[in-house]
């Protein structure tokens, strides 16, 4: 009997073995034993490189950076680091949260080619701001980063967000990152990443605006042109000229595009480079099968007043479908 209580259990075999993964990610056994967001956010990191969706050291640096449960409602648990899309209500029931699968962000992170450079980028649908967060530790502080989302509750979700996450700290190389002894002291107590970055902290978003707004109510005569356009919602076929617009010559635009011009079913993620100065002229690659919400806009009375909000030129047929499938 003795001997038998020297035998490890299986929770402790399965606890070992995932201190061991971690530790080969760069992070310590106290990381791995607390199953704290930073370790499960490396762990996440290295499975979507293994299965090729992250390709590129600075995408896999903004997933090991970005804590993903931040953006969900505390009931979502430790789903927020499955592959897997997530759709709930927040905490306080004002809006509903939703959350692609990590693995097409990253694919579509990828073929954004984000970069450094000071380039302007366009969120459309930006919804809880992951997707923005993990673009801005990409783009840094230089760029021009604009979100539009519909929902005012979402938005106002997301600006909470940003502003709990973007709290900056002091940095020798720039005085605009200046923080007092208690910001000093709190850098100090948190997780840094392999990358030696401080977990859970993206100071980019201080400089990143977002809107309420469809963006098929821009203006497009007066609206600036972006290099990068990510579009967070599925888009039907004819939505493509009116994104287009936006875009600047040799932009890119990703996305989730319908297949069919018939009938808002099938989706692609899309990868559109614009040829030229001609809104019609892009070197399209089709990523993957995706199937998004479909994009919102808002519908008026004669007015001007608000009727409802209904996913772009859906039917009634199309809503009821919907409706059948939740």
């Amino acid at each position: 009997m003795e001997a038998m209580e020297d035998v490890p259990t299986v929770r402790e075999f399965l606890l070992d073995l995932g201190r061991l993964r971690l530790r080969e990610h760069g992070l310590d056994e106290e990381v791995a034993s607390n199953n704290s967001p930073c370790s499960q956010a490396a762990a996440l990191t290295s499975m979507l490189q293994k299965r090729g969706s992250i390709q590129s050291p600075q995408v896999a640096k903004a997933f090991r950076r970005v804590d993903r449960s931040a953006f969900l409602p505390k009931s979502s648990g430790t789903s927020a680091w499955d592959d897997a899309p997530l759709r709930a209500w927040d905490d306080d029931a004002q809006c509903v949260v939703h959350l692609s699968a990590p693995s097409i962000y990253a694919t579509a992170l990828e073929a954004l080619e984000l970069n450094e450079s000071g380039i302007s980028f366009l969120n459309i649908g930006s919804g809880a701001g992951y997707f923005s967060a993990l673009s801005a530790t990409i783009l840094g502080k230089n760029s021009v980063h604009h979100c539009v989302e519909i929902s005012s509750p979402l938005v106002a979700r997301c600006r909470s967000t940003f502003d709990s996450i973007s709290a900056v700290y002091s940095d020798s190389s720039n005085s605009e990152f200046e923080a007092d002894d208690k910001d000093q002291t709190e850098k100090t107590n948190h997780i840094m990443t392999q990358d030696g970055e401080l977990f859970g902290r993206v100071p980019e978003l201080a400089f990143v605006k977002i809107h309420i707004a469809s963006c098929f109510e821009l203006c497009l005569n007066s609206s600036m042109h972006f290099d990068r356009i990510y579009v967070g919602a599925g888009a039907r076929a004819s939505d493509a000229h009116l994104l287009s617009r936006l875009l600047k010559p040799g932009g890119i635009i990703v996305g989730p595009f319908e297949r069919d011009n018939s009938s808002f079913g099938a989706q692609s993620l899309l990868k559109a480079t614009k040829i030229g100065f001609h809104d019609s002229s892009f070197q399209i690659e089709e990523l993957m099968a995706v199937q998004f919400a479909p994009l919102a806009r808002r519908v008026f009375d004669v007015q001007g007043r608000l009727i409802e909000m209904v996913p772009a030129e859906n039917t009634e047929e199309e809503e009821e479908e919907e409706e059948e499938e939740e």
